[in-house]
């Protein structure tokens, strides 16, 4: 119930700011698999609340994480998750990202990275939130695909 109400507050926050924004990198933020977006919504309203365009994917499965951060042709994908389960299966996915479109660099977060500090480098990413304020320190130091 808690986690509804706050989700609730999180969509009333302003949207779209009148000043400068951030067009680089191309990024888009996704939930994989799991139900509870509260963790993706908060990364999400920090990072347009510093200015950048974020592309928001909301709740995919691998399959269609892989096809759609492909075709837009995203520089920065940030993952979202809640469940181990959610978190071991983005092995798979950052391995197909790697060979279908390796320009792509691939954050990753939530519940399962905070456990395990080197979850995120057994799954194969190249960068890791461990809280919200963490999106925005990976997103300003993104250059050109190079960490």
């Amino acid at each position: 119930m808690s986690g509804k109400i706050c989700e609730r507050l999180i969509e009333s926050l302003p949207g779209e700011q009148r000043f400068a924004r951030k067009d680089k990198p191309k990024m888009a933020i996704a939930l994989l698999n799991d139900y509870h977006a509260l963790g993706k919504r908060i990364v999400l309203s920090h990072l347009r609340s510093g200015g950048y365009i974020v592309t928001d994917y909301d709740r995919v499965d691998e399959k269609e994480l892989v096809e759609r951060a492909c075709e837009d042709q995203v520089e920065l994908l940030l993952v979202s998750v809640l469940m181990l389960s959610s978190a071991l299966s983005l092995k798979e996915v950052i391995q197909q990202i790697r060979y279908q479109c390796p320009a792509v660099k691939v954050a990753v977060g939530g519940a399962p990275f905070r456990l395990d500090n080197g979850l995120w480098q057994g799954v194969g990413a190249d960068f890791a939130g461990f809280s919200a304020a963490d999106s925005l320190r990976i997103a300003s130091s993104f250059n050109g695909g190079k960490k």
